[in-house]
């Protein structure tokens, strides 16, 4: 009986204990399944990670590798410029430029060195060209950020005008030598000296109505419509700035060459001529001086230091007194003669520069400074670089555009 029992127990039992055991066993197997899947998701989110990380690495390191390209690309257009500029003699025209020079591998440069300001965008709707030229002056900040159109509506902007530092000359040629179609060739105010025949001829730069602009700088912030340094009038006979048309007067008769010029006569260290003499008392605030330096008569000395009565225009263009001789290479300089105080308070306070301004009217500007553009190309990266300076500084100061 109990075998019986026994035997019919095992045999209802074993069934039972295998079912549960294959539900057992299949639900560990979903179970790996899980943790697979889930492990391979984790692998897949770092890869994915990584692999981004690694992207971007490369990008950046592309990115950085064509931005500095750009770079070099526009250095190796400055290089350029100033080996041009060393083989030229200023005041010149356009002397060099360059446009999509190819450096290899989808680097490119561009460049051009211009002198002469001929572009009809700097003239202004009444004929008149400005030294400096229209938004390249130096009294502003950030110029070149600023939108061309903006500067040239608004005279007074800072981009403008340029520096006149205390104890500082600054030379205005009123001639251009030719670089291009003409190499040697001088064109003056009146006379185009020629090269090849050792000779002038009528004809030369077309040069009319001259201004000279005086202001004091901004106390602070550089905008059109600053507060201004008050000058203190220590005496009313201090000459603060000093102007004068120098050049090389050739007599037509025998071809002799001998220095000239045009200056305001002085009685000891007083100017004889106070409407030609630019004092103290011509400035004030917010008040711009302004000169009339063709058309008018002064009491002016001549290469002798004698007093001759005559008029600048009549100087300039070789014409009245001095109609025998060509005028070759004039030269307009300013001369920030007499230090100058602020009238703001009990402590004097030096007013480091004034600002100028000189308009003229002509169709085919002067050459009073040298414009350099670069630009740096790498495929989808600019490099831009460029800088304006006198004819006559021996110092290039370049200013990044990007």
């Amino acid at each position: 009986m109990i075998e019986k029992l026994s035997s019919s127990f095992e045999s209802s039992s074993r069934p039972v204990t295998e079912k549960k055991l294959g539900k057992v066993l299949a639900r560990r197997d979903g179970a790996s399944i899980v943790i697979a899947l889930g492990l391979v998701a984790v692998i897949m989110f770092f890869t994915i990670g990584i692999a981004s990380t690694m992207i971007a690495a490369i990008r950046n390191t592309r990115n950085a590798k064509e931005a500095l390209q750009a770079e070099y690309a526009a250095q190796s257009g400055v290089e350029k410029s100033l080996f041009s500029l060393s083989e030229v003699i200023v005041p010149f025209d356009t002397i060099d430029s360059g446009d999509g020079v190819d450096l290899g591998n989808g680097v490119t440069v561009e460049y051009e060195v211009v002198g002469q300001d001929t572009d009809p965008a700097t003239r202004t709707s009444g004929g008149f060209r400005y030294v400096p030229v229209i938004a390249r002056g130096n009294a502003g900040d950030d110029c070149s950020f600023v939108a061309f159109d903006v500067i040239k509506a608004d005279l007074h902007h800072p981009c403008n005008w340029n520096k006149l530092h205390y104890g500082e000359s600054v030379d205005i040629p009123l001639y251009l030598n030719k670089t291009d179609d003409a190499p040697g060739d001088r064109l003056n105010p009146r006379y185009t000296y020629v090269d090849s025949s050792d000779s002038y001829i009528e004809g030369g730069i077309d040069l009319y109505f001259t201004y000279l602009y005086l202001r004091t700088p901004c106390v602070g912030e550089q905008t059109s419509s600053c507060t201004r340094y008050d000058v203190i009038p220590v005496d009313p006979d201090d000459l603060v700035v000093s102007w004068q048309i120098a050049g090389n007067c050739v007599a037509k008769a025998d071809g002799v060459s001998s220095p000239c010029a045009i200056l305001q006569a002085f009685e000891g260290n007083v100017p004889a001529n106070k409407e030609s003499a630019i004092t103290v008392f011509e400035f004030a605030g917010d008040d711009i001086y302004e000169l009339t330096l063709a058309g008018e008569e002064y009491n002016i000395w001549g290469t002798d230091l004698e007093e001759t009565q005559g008029a600048v225009f009549d100087f300039i263009k070789s014409k009245g007194a001095w109609s025998d001789s060509y005028l070759d290479k004039p030269v307009l300089k300013l001369s920030f003669l007499k230090e100058i105080f602020d009238d703001a308070g009990e402590d004097l306070v030096p007013i480091p520069y004034l600002e100028y301004r000189i308009g003229y009217e002509s169709e085919e500007g002067l050459a009073s400074s040298y414009y350099v553009n670069v630009d740096g190309f790498s495929n989808l990266f600019k490099y831009s670089m460029s800088s304006v300076q006198n004819m006559n500084s021996a110092l290039f100061d370049f200013a990044v555009q990007n």
